[in-house]
């Protein structure tokens, strides 16, 4: 989902504007340090190889990532699914 949508629904829903966006220094991440500039939200980068920050929403997206694949195999989809 690009992120106006995605800021749109999150402001909608939550009746909070965002504030700021944690990322790491992923190249699809830095090109959108500009957009977040024109809204006022603040891009915070973390540290490379500081698993300390990042270790927990590492955690989530693995767990995430492992569910999926897994209910995809249990599924009998094709994988480009």
């Amino acid at each position: 989902m690009p992120f106006l949508p995605f800021k749109v629904l999150v402001e909608t829903q939550t009746g909070h504007s965002i504030k700021s966006v944690q990322s790491d220094k992923a190249k699809e991440f830095l090109s959108l340090t500009r957009v977040l500039h024109n809204f006022g939200i603040v891009h915070r980068l973390t540290c490379p190889h500081n698993h300390e920050k990042n270790g927990s929403i590492e955690r989530k997206h693995r767990n995430v990532a492992d569910t999926r694949l897994a209910l995809l195999a249990f599924s009998f989809l094709p994988l480009e699914y």
